[in-house]
């Protein structure tokens, strides 16, 4: 499982931006150890910005590729 840097304070500030803007819904578990959590499930908009952002992931990983084709076959 890969480790995570990321600071939980940032992290929880991400996600309740996300819960505002509608990207995400937090429900409170409560278990019958240990403190109460808050999971945070996608939602339909959470989806679609998702898939979005895989787009333009794509979009940028074609355009990497073009300039490393372009750059090898002038330096190979």
């Amino acid at each position: 499982m890969p480790h995570c840097s990321a600071d939980s304070a940032s992290l929880y500030r991400a996600l309740q931006a996300l819960e505002r803007e509608g990207a995400v819904s937090g429900t409170w578990e409560i278990a019958a150890a240990g403190p109460p959590r808050k999971v945070y499930h996608l939602t339909d908009q959470g989806n679609s910005m998702l898939s979005e952002f895989a787009k333009d992931i794509e979009k940028r990983r074609e355009n990497f590729n073009f300039f490393l084709d372009r750059y090898r076959r002038q330096h190979d």
